[in-house]
């Protein structure tokens, strides 16, 4: 459906941009922002009165600790979603497991892209199955299982 006029904050430019034409065909507006000092209640405040959104979408990626950035009282999180890179999966995982635990952590869903059935696969949903269980038991009976998603 229509969301309305909507706001993408992302943290760094990807792979691929979003288009001018299939941004406005969603009546949408993308900002990046690509340095943490930047990122503030004075940074967000002006960007929503520029654009006036009725829906934001917030991009954060593992570098950055989402826990750390103050979001102004009046936006309220409706849902947060994990999306990883299965062909980059082991080499971050391996290297920077908490940043991963932590992006879990709070997600609804999680969808990994780019993945090959290999062995690396099998390994990449045991460790976010282990993440996910030790989450539910941390969390006790509030947590419900988080569907991983595998394109």
């Amino acid at each position: 459906g229509d969301l309305g006029r909507t706001l993408i904050i992302l943290q760094e430019e990807g792979e691929f941009e979003f288009s001018e034409i299939d941004l406005k065909k969603c009546k949408a507006t993308s900002v990046v922002i690509d340095d943490k000092e930047n990122w503030n209640d004075k940074f967000l405040n002006e960007t929503i009165r520029q654009h006036k959104p009725q829906v934001v979408f917030i991009e954060v990626n593992e570098m950055w600790n989402f826990d750390q950035i103050n979001l102004p009282s009046y936006l309220d999180i409706q849902q947060v979603m994990t999306i990883i890179d299965g062909s980059t999966f082991s080499a971050y995982f391996n290297n920077m497991r908490q940043n991963f635990v932590n992006m879990v952590r709070g997600s609804e869903i999680v969808i990994v892209n780019r993945c090959k059935p290999t062995e690396e696969t099998s390994n990449l949903k045991r460790s976010l199955k282990l993440i996910i269980l030790v989450q539910k038991k941390t969390c006790g009976l509030v947590c419900s299982a988080v569907p991983v998603v595998m394109l």
